[in-house]
């Protein structure tokens, strides 16, 4: 039997099947899923699938269906390096947790220790910063200090973290020196962009990103619902980032029925 994986404008058949996902911009994700089903699906155009990183992840059936993310419990790893420039758009929501820990949900990461004990990588995610505010939160490590460069995007309140939102991340020249990061949270429209004159470091050791966890699974243990993730090898232009930004509202309103 032959397979073939069909593609349209909006990433949806023309019955409603999920397919794959072909945007009107200028670079196409090297990863994308709606976990609506399949948890290690990869609806991009290469079609390389994810896998596990730790325990057992899965899907939660809705509407809305989304991948609910267990921190250091249960996450996967997608078929994408850290390196060069890089753009991530998140939908996902930070639960209440068992406990106020004020720890970090991540959301994809490649955070690491290398052999000699030392945490290397970066980590997008949220902070759950105080019993009233949530913070969208990026830290990498880098390689003239070999220590965390810890940056944040606007804080949000608890409400607002524990609703649907859609958030991303861009960042310009990992493995280079001087590198720039923008943090959006789409859902609020506000913008926060982060510079630093230091180098992420692109290490032969370094795993692909993780989604839903990082590879300390001890440090950064709270969980997230993930409704969808995008990866791009590119630091896509505002106008490529607002129109994927448009196509996963329409379709999560029109399909899993979340307004984000």
């Amino acid at each position: 039997m032959s397979l073939v994986q069909t593609h349209t404008i909006v990433g949806q058949t023309a019955s409603g099947v999920l397919g794959g996902i072909l945007l009107p911009i200028s670079a196409q994700p090297a990863y994308y899923n709606r976990y609506a089903s399949d948890v290690l699906a990869n609806m991009a155009e290469s079609g390389r699938r994810a896998s596990v990183a730790v325990g057992q992840p899965g899907i939660t059936a809705g509407p809305p269906a989304y991948f609910a993310a267990q921190g250091g419990a249960a996450g996967i790893t997608s078929p994408v390096s850290a390196d060069g420039d890089l753009t991530v758009l998140v939908a996902a929501r930070y639960p209440s947790q068992m406990t106020a820990n004020y720890k970090i949900a991540p959301l994809v990461s490649n955070y690491f220790t290398d052999a000699d004990g030392k945490w290397q990588g970066f980590l997008f995610g949220l902070n759950f910063y105080s019993d009233t505010q949530i913070l969208p939160i990026l830290w990498a490590v880098e390689s003239e200090t070999g220590s965390t460069n810890q940056q944040a995007g606007d804080l949000i309140t608890t409400a607002q973290g524990q609703a649907w939102g859609l958030y991303s991340i861009r960042i310009s020249s990992i493995g280079s020196k001087g590198w720039t990061a923008t943090i959006k949270n789409h859902t609020l429209g506000t913008t926060k962009t982060i510079t630093s004159s230091n180098t992420i470091p692109v290490l032969s050791a370094a795993p692909n990103l993780a989604v839903g966890t990082s590879y300390l699974p001890e440090n950064f243990t709270d969980r997230s619902d993930i409704l969808s993730v995008g990866i791009w090898h590119a630091a896509l232009s505002d106008t490529d980032l607002d129109t994927a930004v448009d196509f996963e509202r329409r379709w999560q309103a029109g399909i899993n029925g979340v307004t984000l």
